[in-house]
Order: C-alpha cells, then sequence, then structure tokens
C-alpha cells in the first residue's frame, strides 16, 4: 500500500508495510469463507412460537423436523416445503429427533411425556411415561434400541423401544437439564448439560456419572464428536471443546457477544457451527476453532441444523422465523441430487424400476441419451439459440443498472421474448389503437373488445383466466429483493396501461397461491395506493381493478375463515392426544 507523510509538503511517496495477515496467507480459508458464503437462497417460514430444536435424518434425502410449540413440523429438503406436521401433543413439544433410519421421530413434552411416531402414517407408536418435568431432551441410541431423554426434573433415563420399559434411570443434576448428546461410537454412553455449570457423561449401565466437567457456566447445549474423543458445551457467551480421554479442557471460543444456545457440525465434521442469542452463527474450523464465516440474522438464535451433505443451513429464532440457507448448485450439481433423489425415494416409481432391474432406468437413460443428440445436433446448425440465454437473466443485468422498473417488466414475461423495437411497436400500434378502438364502441361490444384484448374470460362468479406466463417464483422473488431493497414503489410506479395491465393480472392470477398470498396482499395495497388517482381515466385498467379488488377480499376473507378452522382443529387434536 502507498500513503503519503503527514505534515511535510511536497513528501515523497513511501511504501506502508503491510504484514500479511492469517487470511491473506492461508487460501484454503478464503475458500472455506466462499464456501459458507455461497449458501444464499434464502427462504423464511414464520411458526406460531419460538423454534427450540431442529434436527436432520441421517438417512437420505435428509428431511428435518422442526420442533416449536406444541408440533414438530417435518420439511422436503429438495422443495423447502412442510410435508408432514406432527400435532398430537398436549402442551409444549421438544426436541424432534428422527431414527436413524428416518422412519420414526421422537419428541417430549411439557407434561414429562415421551412419544414415538411412525412418520408414514404419523400415528403413535410409543409412549414413555416417568419423567415428573418437561422432557427437553430425547435422542436416539445409535446402536442399541433404546431412547434416551433428560428432564427438567434432574434426571437422566433410558426407554426400550421395544417393550416400553424403563431400562436405566438416574438422578445426577441439581438443576434442570437443557442439552445432551449421544456418542455414535459408543451406544452405551450419554452426555447431558445442566443448569448447575456442569457436563456429565453417564453409561446405561452404571447408576453413577463417568466423567463431570464444570463448565463454570449455565449449559445450554452439548455436543459429542463423531470419534468419541471431543465434547462441545455452550454455556454464557463460551462455547468449550472438552478431551474426553484426559478429562481436560482443550479449548474455549468466545466468539459471540451473547448467550449460545446451540451447537452443530457440518457433514464432514470440519466446522463447528455456535448460534447465539446475539443474533449470529458462527462457523469455526475444527482444527484451530479460527471464526471462518458468520451469519447475521434479525432476532435472537435458539437453534440450528447442518444437512449431512453440507447443501442447508437451517436456523430458528425466538421470534418464531425459521431460516433456510441453500447453497447455491451448479447445473451438473442440481441435476445429480435431483436424479439421486427421484432413484432413491422410496415409494416412487424410479425407486419401483431402480429395485427390479439392475442399473439405472434404461427408459430414463435412453430418453435422456436421445435428448441430448438431438441437442447437440442442434448446436451444430447456424441458426441455433439457447433456449434460456445466458446464465445471468435480463432482469439481474437491469437491477445491476438500477433499472428496478425495467426488471419487473422482465420478470413479468413480456419483454423477455421480444426485443425492445417489438415492445414499442407493439405498445405504439397495437395497444393504443385497439384502447381507442374500444372506447368507440357501444357499452355492449365494448366489454366484449376488452375480453378479446385481454385474453381474460369471466364467468358468473367472476373468475378470470389470465393470459400470464411468467414464473411466479421469480416474479415475487424479485418483488420481495426491491422489497429489500427500498425500490418496490419506485418500481411499481410510472407505468403506461400496457405495463400496468400486465402486473394486475399477475396479481390477479396469483394471489390466492398460499406460498406467497401474503407478500401479494402487500403488493396490491402498494398499488391501489399510488394508482389511485388514475383510477377511471382508461377502461382497460378499470376492470383489472375491480377484478384485483374483488380477488383482494377473497381471499382475506379466506385467509380469515382458516384462521378460525385452524384455531378450532388445533384444540380438537389437543383434546384427542
Amino acid at each position: 500500500k502507498i500513503c503519503w507523510l503527514s505534515g511535510m509538503e511536497h513528501a515523497p511517496l513511501v511504501e506502508q508495510r503491510v504484514f500479511p495477515s492469517v487470511r491473506v496467507d492461508s487460501p484454503d480459508r478464503t475458500d472455506e469463507a466462499n464456501l459458507w458464503r455461497s449458501f444464499r437462497v434464502p427462504i423464511i417460514y414464520n411458526h406460531l412460537a419460538a423454534i427450540s430444536w431442529i434436527d436432520f435424518s441421517p438417512s437420505q434425502p435428509h428431511y428435518y423436523a422442526v420442533t416449536g410449540s406444541s408440533r414438530v413440523h417435518v420439511y422436503d429438503p429438495f422443495t423447502s416445503s412442510e410435508t408432514k406436521t406432527v400435532t398430537r401433543f398436549n402442551s409444549t413439544a421438544y426436541s424432534g429427533v428422527f431414527k436413524k433410519d428416518g422412519k420414526l421421530l421422537a419428541a417430549g413434552n411439557e407434561l414429562g411425556v415421551v412419544q414415538l411416531f411412525d412418520l408414514a402414517t404419523r400415528g403413535v407408536l410409543r409412549v414413555f411415561r416417568g419423567h415428573t418435568g418437561p422432557v427437553r431432551v430425547v435422542r436416539f441410541s445409535p446402536g442399541l434400541p433404546y431412547l434416551c431423554t433428560a428432564s427438567n426434573d434432574k434426571t437422566v433415563a433410558w426407554w426400550d423401544l421395544g417393550t416400553q420399559q424403563l431400562v436405566n434411570s438416574i438422578k445426577g443434576h441439581s438443576d434442570y437439564i437443557r442439552g445432551g448428546t449421544v456418542f455414535p461410537s459408543n451406544s452405551n454412553l450419554f452426555a447431558t448439560g445442566a443448569y448447575d455449570h456442569y457436563v456429565k457423561m453417564w453409561d446405561v449401565r452404571s447408576k453413577e456419572p463417568t466423567l463431570s466437567l464444570d463448565h463454570n457456566s449455565p449449559v445450554e447445549a452439548v455436543l459429542a464428536h463423531p470419534s468419541g474423543s471431543l465434547i462441545y458445551s455452550a454455556g454464557g457467551k463460551e462455547v468449550k471443546v472438552w478431551d474426553v480421554i484426559a478429562g481436560k479442557q482443550q479449548h474455549s471460543l468466545s466468539s459471540h457477544l451473547k448467550t449460545v444456545t446451540c451447537l452443530g457440525l457440518d457433514g464432514t465434521n470440519n466446522f463447528l457451527f455456535s448460534g447465539s442469542l446475539d443474533q449470529s452463527v458462527r462457523i469455526h474450523r475444527s482444527s484451530d476453532y479460527s471464526v471462518v464465516h458468520t451469519y447475521k440474522y434479525s432476532s435472537p438464535i435458539l437453534s440450528l441444523g447442518v444437512s449431512p451433505d453440507n447443501a442447508r443451513v437451517v436456523v430458528g429464532c425466538s421470534d418464531g422465523l425459521l431460516h433456510i440457507k441453500q447453497r447455491v448448485l451448479e447445473a451438473d450439481e442440481r441435476s445429480s441430487e435431483l436424479d439421486r433423489a427421484l432413484v432413491k425415494s422410496e415409494g416412487s416409481y424410479r425407486y419401483f424400476l431402480n429395485k427390479t432391474t439392475d442399473g439405472p432406468v434404461p427408459e430414463a437413460t435412453e430418453q435422456k441419451s436421445q435428448k441430448k443428440e438431438k441437442t447437440t445436433e442442434a448446436k451444430k446448425g447456424k441458426d441455433f439459440k439457447p433456449r434460456y440465454g445466458s446464465r445471468v437473466r435480463v432482469y439481474d443485468k437491469l437491477l445491476a443498472d438500477f433499472q428496478f422498473g425495467q426488471a419487473l417488466d422482465s420478470a413479468l414475461g413480456f419483454e423477455s421474448t421480444r426485443s425492445k423495437e417489438e415492445i414499442l411497436e407493439l405498445r405504439r400500434k397495437g395497444v393504443m389503437q385497439k384502447m381507442a378502438q374500444m372506447k368507440k364502441n357501444t357499452e355492449e361490444n365494448k366489454s366484449d373488445d376488452m375480453d378479446t384484448f385481454l385474453g381474460e374470460e369471466e364467468d358468473e362468479e367472476g373468475k378470470v383466466e389470465e393470459e400470464i406466463y411468467a414464473d411466479p417464483i421469480e416474479v415475487v422473488s424479485l418483488l420481495m429483493e426491491l422489497q429489500r431493497r427500498d425500490a418496490l414503489v419506485k418500481a411499481l410506479s410510472g407505468r403506461d396501461p400496457y405495463s400496468l395491465s400486465c402486473l394486475l393480472k399477475f396479481l390477479i392470477k396469483h394471489i390466492s397461491t398460499s406460498s406467497y398470498s401474503a407478500f401479494l396482499l402487500h403488493v396490491c395495497s402498494l398499488v391501489f395506493e399510488i394508482y389511485e388517482k388514475i383510477i377511471g381515466e382508461s377502461g382497460t385498467t378499470d376492470r383489472l381493478f375491480r377484478l384485483l379488488q374483488k380477488r383482494v377480499k377473497q381471499e382475506q376473507h379466506y385467509l380469515s375463515v382458516l384462521g378460525k378452522l385452524q384455531g378450532s382443529l388445533e384444540l380438537i387434536l389437543s383434546s384427542v392426544g
């Protein structure tokens, strides 16, 4: 670096020596930071209460269970959508965990009861009663048919899954137990951490702790390394690493500003994750425990999970928000991941064919090769044009140039298939001429011409089929990005009748989609507020505004009814369970 010496006139340029930092000398560290920085595509779900526990299934395709309030939600890793919900709890549920095969799920509750569920039917297979306080820790023994539990009644227990009998129960802590972990290398061991500041390791064959470690702070989480030689404990602002063989503290990590609430390891066991009430997740390298990367969130963090294939990082917050980060895959990785999911998904058509034949599905392989040959032959032609163009979308380039309105137009689709000259010509001649012609017609012919022009058909109930072929996920994602940049109002404003009609038709068509109806209702309110003064000047947009208003009222009514129905079902299910 070059700098000027202060206090001297006409001072010569002097080279300033900068000592290299660890980041400069270690290219691997930069690569690791880039790896975790590539976890983008954030997806956020709002739950009813704080999310206390997140667990990934050890078996593919690695579904993950999210525990919060009086239910356990099971999410599909590929669609990031909720596939099943376990609601057979009379009180707050805790620590929903998968068995090794991913077919069974166990969870405790506020009343001290532990339940075992069959995920296929969501039916209760076993009920374990014996604890007198909330069961905050539930784990499956990796090699034995036991279920390990720990409760606020200060006891640790092992239960036989087959006979539903209590195998062993030990009262070894003097305060609430909040963390627990099993050892993959030794099925007899179980470690717990409590508010009495101690981490204790137990053996199912004994009544006394085999190891006792003083954390010097109330322990919130405990995690065992798969090798069995290390234990991680989180309490206060520190994460401590313990050597199980020597029974001593090996490291102490103090990278957080507030209480550390959760711990996790990645699929390779090379990175340690820690979540805290300071609204951050720190990623530490396991070799030297230095911070490689940090994720920032909007609320205190209570739970986290990392998929065994290192493809997803899921974080649960105190305000009920579930944040899902996914690694951006290349095209080849994405297709291979999808193929693996289709082939290995039990119960699917490809799984059945793959089980009855040796090797890949013949028809799928043949179709794939034929498609590849056709693509290769097409590329040899002079007039070949890629189907989807370059990897960078048009609206991405427009966003980079701060052309927010044009970026939204491009995502809506009517600019993606036509050149700029064609669009201008369409607007100048076709649109304006047809709108002028409609104004000259009578009221009866006017509505018919408008229906023809807009490509819509309205029946007696006011239903509409719009000629909008834009990808709703892309458009909604772009609208959310515009809102994040405080440019949503700017992108929605200043539209001519044609572009405004496209936007209104998109809202009319997709406002009833449950995945993003709440956000589109917000967009509709902005559109009504922006164009309130010009309503009545154009017959084309006026009719669309009326239809959109009707759809908004219907959607608000449906949401109100569904909310009441959901509350009634919760009361019924809680009384039945």
